[in-house]
Protein backbone atom coordinates (compact mmCIF):
# COMPACT_ATOMS: atom_id res chain seq x y z
CA UNK A 1 0.00 0.00 0.00
CA UNK A 2 2.43 2.67 0.84
CA UNK A 3 5.59 0.62 -0.42
CA UNK A 4 7.67 -2.25 1.08
CA UNK A 5 10.04 0.07 3.28
CA UNK A 6 7.69 -0.32 6.61
CA UNK A 7 8.31 -3.81 6.20
CA UNK A 8 12.30 -3.04 6.57
CA UNK A 9 11.51 -0.09 9.27
CA UNK A 10 9.85 -2.82 11.71
CA UNK A 11 12.64 -5.04 11.48
CA UNK A 12 15.02 -2.39 12.11
CA UNK A 13 13.30 -1.53 15.40
CA UNK A 14 12.61 -5.73 16.16
CA UNK A 15 16.58 -5.83 16.07
CA UNK A 16 16.66 -3.27 18.89
CA UNK A 17 14.57 -5.09 21.01
CA UNK A 18 16.99 -4.78 24.04
CA UNK A 19 16.89 -0.86 24.44
CA UNK A 20 12.92 -1.28 23.92
CA UNK A 21 12.33 -3.75 26.40
CA UNK A 22 14.66 -2.05 29.36
CA UNK A 23 13.67 0.45 31.78
CA UNK A 24 15.27 4.01 31.92
CA UNK A 25 17.00 3.63 35.56
CA UNK A 26 17.80 0.36 37.12
CA UNK A 27 18.68 -0.44 41.10
CA UNK A 28 22.17 -2.29 41.63
CA UNK A 29 21.21 -5.67 43.51
CA UNK A 30 22.24 -5.73 46.84
CA UNK A 31 25.79 -7.17 47.58
CA UNK A 32 26.70 -8.59 50.70
CA UNK A 33 29.83 -7.23 52.50
CA UNK A 34 32.35 -8.59 55.14
CA UNK A 35 32.78 -6.48 58.15
CA UNK A 36 34.18 -7.68 61.29
CA UNK A 37 32.54 -7.17 64.50
CA UNK A 38 34.23 -5.84 67.14
CA UNK A 39 34.72 -9.47 68.90
CA UNK A 40 36.29 -10.63 65.24
CA UNK A 41 33.25 -12.85 63.88
CA UNK A 42 32.31 -12.34 60.51
CA UNK A 43 28.92 -10.95 59.69
CA UNK A 44 27.44 -10.08 56.60
CA UNK A 45 25.64 -7.19 55.81
CA UNK A 46 23.14 -6.34 53.05
CA UNK A 47 23.94 -2.97 51.24
CA UNK A 48 22.47 -1.72 48.51
CA UNK A 49 23.16 1.08 46.16
CA UNK A 50 21.17 3.79 44.54
CA UNK A 51 19.34 3.84 41.24
CA UNK A 52 21.84 4.38 38.16
CA UNK A 53 20.86 5.13 34.21
CA UNK A 54 20.38 1.80 32.62
CA UNK A 55 21.38 3.33 29.40
CA UNK A 56 25.36 4.17 29.27
CA UNK A 57 26.00 7.50 27.58
CA UNK A 58 27.59 5.75 24.39
CA UNK A 59 24.41 3.31 23.77
CA UNK A 60 23.01 6.56 23.56
CA UNK A 61 24.36 8.45 21.36
CA UNK A 62 24.66 5.30 19.15
CA UNK A 63 20.75 4.84 18.96
CA UNK A 64 20.34 8.72 18.36
CA UNK A 65 22.67 8.78 15.31
CA UNK A 66 20.68 5.56 14.25
CA UNK A 67 17.36 6.56 14.62
CA UNK A 68 17.45 10.48 13.48
CA UNK A 69 18.42 9.13 9.65
CA UNK A 70 15.45 6.38 9.98
CA UNK A 71 12.99 8.98 11.04
CA UNK A 72 13.95 11.61 8.58
CA UNK A 73 13.45 8.64 5.46
CA UNK A 74 10.01 7.66 7.45
CA UNK A 75 8.82 11.44 7.16
CA UNK A 76 9.81 11.41 3.41
CA UNK A 77 8.40 8.47 2.73
CA UNK A 78 4.67 9.18 4.56
CA UNK A 79 4.97 12.67 2.93
CA UNK A 80 5.00 11.60 -0.69
CA UNK A 81 1.66 10.41 -2.04
CA UNK A 82 2.97 8.42 -4.89
CA UNK A 83 3.77 4.88 -5.08
CA UNK A 84 5.13 3.14 -7.92
CA UNK A 85 4.11 -0.06 -8.47
CA UNK A 86 6.03 -2.43 -10.99
CA UNK A 87 3.92 -3.78 -13.81
CA UNK A 88 4.22 -7.59 -13.13
CA UNK A 89 4.99 -10.61 -16.04
CA UNK A 90 2.83 -12.73 -15.53
CA UNK A 91 -1.25 -12.48 -16.76
CA UNK A 92 -2.32 -14.35 -13.32
CA UNK A 93 -0.69 -11.09 -11.89
CA UNK A 94 -1.83 -8.67 -14.38
CA UNK A 95 -5.09 -9.97 -13.90
CA UNK A 96 -5.09 -9.66 -10.35
CA UNK A 97 -3.19 -5.67 -10.61
CA UNK A 98 -6.57 -4.52 -12.64
CA UNK A 99 -9.28 -6.23 -10.07
CA UNK A 100 -6.97 -4.36 -7.42
CA UNK A 101 -7.06 -0.81 -9.60
CA UNK A 102 -10.33 -1.45 -9.81
CA UNK A 103 -11.31 -1.30 -6.34
CA UNK A 104 -9.19 1.47 -5.80
CA UNK A 105 -11.84 3.57 -4.16
CA UNK A 106 -12.13 0.51 -1.67
CA UNK A 107 -8.66 0.25 -0.91
CA UNK A 108 -8.18 3.96 -0.43
CA UNK A 109 -9.43 4.01 3.37
CA UNK A 110 -7.19 1.04 4.27
CA UNK A 111 -4.18 3.32 2.48
CA UNK A 112 -5.01 6.29 4.94
CA UNK A 113 -5.43 3.61 8.18
CA UNK A 114 -2.02 2.19 6.88
CA UNK A 115 -0.32 6.21 7.09
CA UNK A 116 -2.15 6.77 10.08
CA UNK A 117 -0.46 3.60 11.87
CA UNK A 118 2.82 4.66 10.32
CA UNK A 119 2.60 8.29 11.69
CA UNK A 120 2.15 6.96 14.92
CA UNK A 121 4.97 4.79 14.99
CA UNK A 122 7.00 7.61 14.23
CA UNK A 123 5.93 9.57 16.70
CA UNK A 124 6.95 7.13 19.27
CA UNK A 125 10.46 6.90 17.58
CA UNK A 126 10.30 10.53 17.70
CA UNK A 127 10.02 10.41 21.50
CA UNK A 128 12.57 7.82 22.04
CA UNK A 129 15.04 9.96 19.77
CA UNK A 130 14.45 12.55 22.17
CA UNK A 131 14.85 10.55 25.24
CA UNK A 132 17.94 9.42 24.28
CA UNK A 133 19.01 12.62 23.60
CA UNK A 134 17.82 13.69 27.05
CA UNK A 135 20.12 10.95 28.41
CA UNK A 136 23.14 12.37 26.85
CA UNK A 137 22.31 15.65 28.36
CA UNK A 138 22.08 14.18 31.48
CA UNK A 139 25.78 12.41 31.40
CA UNK A 140 26.76 15.49 30.09
CA UNK A 141 25.64 17.55 33.24
CA UNK A 142 28.37 15.90 35.34
CA UNK A 143 25.58 15.65 37.90
CA UNK A 144 23.72 12.39 37.34
CA UNK A 145 23.67 10.93 40.75
CA UNK A 146 22.79 13.94 42.67
CA UNK A 147 19.95 14.22 40.58
CA UNK A 148 18.74 10.55 40.23
CA UNK A 149 18.77 11.14 44.49
CA UNK A 150 16.42 14.45 44.27
CA UNK A 151 13.57 14.29 46.50
CA UNK A 152 10.96 15.59 43.29
CA UNK A 153 11.71 11.88 42.12
CA UNK A 154 9.91 10.68 45.45
CA UNK A 155 6.84 12.94 45.03
CA UNK A 156 3.83 11.08 42.86
CA UNK A 157 1.96 12.74 40.15
CA UNK A 158 -1.03 15.08 41.43
CA UNK A 159 -4.11 13.99 40.49
CA UNK A 160 -7.19 15.17 42.19
CA UNK A 161 -5.84 14.81 45.99
CA UNK A 162 -5.10 10.67 45.91
CA UNK A 163 -1.28 11.27 45.46
CA UNK A 164 -0.74 9.02 48.34
CA UNK A 165 -2.22 5.91 46.14
CA UNK A 166 -0.07 6.82 43.03
CA UNK A 167 3.82 5.54 41.98
CA UNK A 168 6.43 8.35 42.05
CA UNK A 169 8.49 9.09 38.80
CA UNK A 170 11.38 7.45 40.69
CA UNK A 171 9.60 4.20 40.50
CA UNK A 172 8.12 4.18 37.45
CA UNK A 173 11.88 5.26 35.76
CA UNK A 174 12.68 1.43 37.93
CA UNK A 175 9.70 -0.60 36.34
CA UNK A 176 8.35 0.87 32.92
CA UNK A 177 10.22 -0.11 29.91
CA UNK A 178 11.47 2.37 27.31
CA UNK A 179 8.95 1.30 25.07
CA UNK A 180 6.22 2.21 27.25
CA UNK A 181 7.64 5.33 28.58
CA UNK A 182 7.62 6.80 24.74
CA UNK A 183 4.10 5.54 24.21
CA UNK A 184 2.67 8.95 24.23
CA UNK A 185 2.80 12.25 25.33
CA UNK A 186 1.20 11.63 28.54
CA UNK A 187 3.99 8.62 29.41
CA UNK A 188 6.27 10.83 29.18
CA UNK A 189 5.67 12.16 32.72
CA UNK A 190 8.43 10.66 34.57
CA UNK A 191 10.51 11.86 32.14
CA UNK A 192 9.43 15.30 32.73
CA UNK A 193 10.03 15.00 36.26
CA UNK A 194 14.07 13.75 35.81
CA UNK A 195 14.40 16.66 33.48
CA UNK A 196 12.96 19.25 35.98
CA UNK A 197 14.97 17.47 38.93
CA UNK A 198 18.18 17.88 36.30
CA UNK A 199 16.98 21.72 35.55
CA UNK A 200 16.95 22.50 39.54
CA UNK A 201 20.33 20.78 40.01
CA UNK A 202 21.81 22.39 37.84
CA UNK A 203 20.57 25.81 38.38
CA UNK A 204 21.49 25.43 42.08
CA UNK A 205 25.25 24.36 41.35
CA UNK A 206 25.43 27.27 39.03
CA UNK A 207 24.48 29.69 41.72
CA UNK A 208 26.73 28.03 44.19
CA UNK A 209 29.41 27.99 41.75
CA UNK A 210 29.81 24.27 41.87
CA UNK A 211 28.93 23.00 38.42
CA UNK A 212 31.00 21.99 35.17
CA UNK A 213 27.81 23.59 33.12
CA UNK A 214 25.68 25.98 32.65
CA UNK A 215 21.79 26.86 33.17
CA UNK A 216 21.94 28.25 29.88
CA UNK A 217 23.86 25.81 28.50
CA UNK A 218 22.10 22.67 29.59
CA UNK A 219 18.86 24.72 28.40
CA UNK A 220 19.60 25.44 25.09
CA UNK A 221 20.42 21.85 24.63
CA UNK A 222 17.67 20.77 26.35
CA UNK A 223 15.47 22.88 23.97
CA UNK A 224 17.48 21.61 20.91
CA UNK A 225 17.67 18.06 21.14
CA UNK A 226 14.37 17.05 23.33
CA UNK A 227 11.97 20.04 23.31
CA UNK A 228 8.55 17.67 23.86
CA UNK A 229 10.59 16.78 27.35
CA UNK A 230 11.68 20.68 28.58
CA UNK A 231 8.59 22.13 27.20
CA UNK A 232 6.45 20.29 29.80
CA UNK A 233 9.04 21.44 32.76
CA UNK A 234 7.48 22.63 35.85
CA UNK A 235 9.15 26.26 34.99
CA UNK A 236 8.25 27.84 38.09
CA UNK A 237 9.49 25.38 40.43
CA UNK A 238 12.62 25.40 38.12
CA UNK A 239 12.75 29.00 38.75
CA UNK A 240 12.02 29.61 42.47
CA UNK A 241 14.84 30.96 44.82
CA UNK A 242 16.87 31.03 41.75
CA UNK A 243 19.20 33.81 40.62
CA UNK A 244 18.30 36.51 37.80
CA UNK A 245 20.64 34.77 35.27
CA UNK A 246 19.45 31.46 36.14
CA UNK A 247 16.18 32.24 35.79
CA UNK A 248 16.58 34.46 32.67
CA UNK A 249 18.05 31.51 30.41
CA UNK A 250 15.36 29.08 31.99
CA UNK A 251 12.57 30.85 31.05
CA UNK A 252 14.42 32.13 27.30
CA UNK A 253 15.12 28.85 26.73
CA UNK A 254 11.79 27.31 27.44
CA UNK A 255 9.43 30.09 25.95
CA UNK A 256 11.04 29.02 22.80
CA UNK A 257 11.03 25.10 23.37
CA UNK A 258 7.12 25.92 22.98
CA UNK A 259 4.94 26.31 19.82
CA UNK A 260 3.44 29.74 19.08
CA UNK A 261 0.24 28.86 20.07
CA UNK A 262 1.62 27.36 23.67
CA UNK A 263 4.86 29.98 23.59
CA UNK A 264 2.34 33.02 25.50
CA UNK A 265 3.01 32.53 29.19
CA UNK A 266 6.50 31.41 28.78
CA UNK A 267 7.01 35.02 26.37
CA UNK A 268 5.04 36.66 29.28
CA UNK A 269 7.04 35.15 32.03
CA UNK A 270 10.36 36.19 30.22
CA UNK A 271 9.30 39.84 29.25
CA UNK A 272 8.60 40.64 33.30
CA UNK A 273 12.28 39.70 33.90
CA UNK A 274 13.69 40.86 30.59
CA UNK A 275 12.57 42.81 28.29
CA UNK A 276 14.42 42.76 25.43
CA UNK A 277 15.24 39.03 25.33
CA UNK A 278 11.68 38.65 25.24
CA UNK A 279 11.05 41.01 22.27
CA UNK A 280 13.53 39.06 20.18
CA UNK A 281 12.01 36.03 20.89
CA UNK A 282 8.64 37.46 19.98
CA UNK A 283 10.23 38.49 17.00
CA UNK A 284 11.82 35.56 16.11
CA UNK A 285 8.37 33.35 17.09
CA UNK A 286 6.57 35.37 14.61
CA UNK A 287 9.20 35.11 11.60
CA UNK A 288 9.32 31.29 12.02
CA UNK A 289 5.46 31.38 11.40
CA UNK A 290 4.13 29.89 8.38
CA UNK A 291 2.33 32.59 6.39
CA UNK A 292 -1.50 30.92 7.01
CA UNK A 293 -0.57 31.21 10.80
CA UNK A 294 0.35 34.95 10.96
CA UNK A 295 -2.72 36.49 11.79
CA UNK A 296 -3.46 33.84 14.32
CA UNK A 297 -0.83 33.43 16.21
CA UNK A 298 1.12 36.81 15.90
CA UNK A 299 -1.34 39.03 17.80
CA UNK A 300 -1.24 36.64 20.52
CA UNK A 301 2.25 36.42 21.18
CA UNK A 302 2.60 40.83 20.78
CA UNK A 303 -0.45 41.32 23.17
CA UNK A 304 1.56 39.07 25.64
CA UNK A 305 4.98 40.82 25.35
CA UNK A 306 3.18 44.30 25.37
CA UNK A 307 0.81 43.55 28.65
CA UNK A 308 3.75 42.09 30.57
CA UNK A 309 5.99 44.86 29.84
CA UNK A 310 3.44 47.93 30.61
Amino acid sequence: IVGRWPGALLRFLASRRELWTQSLLLTPEAYAVNVSSILGVCKRRRCTSPPVLAVSEATAKKFVEELVPVIRFVQEGLSSDTTQVPVPCSAAARSQLYVNRSCEGAAEPAKQRVKRAMLQLVDVMERLRQLLSFVEIFYKSGCVQSVLQHSLLQEPKSTSGVEASLPTAASMLLSTKLRDLVLSPLSMWPVVQLCNALILEVVRRQDTGEGRSSADTTCRELQEQCPAIFSEIDVRRCTKDASRPAVISVLQRYAAAKSPPEAVEGLRNLAAEDAAAAAQLCADKIAALPSDAVLDHARDLVAALLDAIR
